[in-house]
């Protein structure tokens, strides 16, 4: 067996994003508009992510997603992963009512190469998650793991397969369970390390080796 460390790193634009709904500038004036958007906006050039869903003054709505991509070069031919646990590194944390959190979920319709503007509306419909982890469960300015689930490390496997990045989609509780922030009362906000310097999201896989072919000697007595 062996055992890999990816990170997600948003500064040096390897296609991790912080993916915005249509509110991104100020706000949506409904939630359904903000919630249900197909496309939003990416945010790549900054240092850190956020998972978000809160009320700006108004009301006005504003859900933030994730997209993390992870570079699998180091991963040899042939081999498969057995377990995968992503950890991410809680900086700030605010909450305004009940216990929230963040949710891991598929990121089989993201855009495969690029952080898009659809792969806002692409996590939608991805409501189980992979993994979750409430915020009183995490602890302040360090990485806090979630193991990922046997569904996950099958999408893992499939993206390796087909030669490509691994990507996974985080929602915050609110978005997630489709519940309205409602203003002053209903927000939750977590920031996460997002670059090199700033601790990435970092997923640790542990894989075993390729299969090799068995040869047999024929002996004629």
């Amino acid at each position: 067996m062996a055992t890999y460390t990816l990170y997600a790193d948003n500064a040096q634009y390897n296609e991790s994003a912080l993916l915005y709904g249509p509110g991104f500038t100020s706000g949506s004036t409904t939630w359904e508009a903000e919630h249900d958007g197909a496309t939003g906006f990416v945010f790549e050039a900054v240092n850190v992510f956020y998972n978000d869903a809160r009320v700006v003054s108004g009301p006005l709505y504003q859900i933030k997603r994730m997209r993390l991509h992870f570079d699998p070069a180091a991963i040899g031919a042939g081999e498969t992963i057995i377990s995968a646990v992503l950890s991410l590194y809680l900086s700030i944390i605010t909450q305004n009512l009940g216990d929230q959190g963040v949710h891991i979920v598929s990121g089989v319709d993201m855009d495969p190469v690029n952080a898009v503007a659809a792969d806002y509306g692409a996590l939608l419909n991805k409501t189980t998650p992979f993994a979750s982890m409430l915020y009183s469960a995490m602890t302040l300015n360090a990485y806090n793991a979630m193991t990922l689930s046997a569904d996950a490390i099958a999408e893992l496997n499939g993206y390796l397969a087909a030669g490509q990045w691994l990507r996974l989609g985080v929602r915050p509780t609110l978005d997630l369970e489709n519940i309205p922030a409602i203003d002053g009362v209903r927000e939750h906000r977590g920031q996460f390390g997002g670059d090199s310097s700033t601790h990435p999201p970092m997923l640790v896989l542990v894989t075993t080796p390729a299969v090799k072919g068995r040869s047999q000697a024929l002996f004629i007595g």
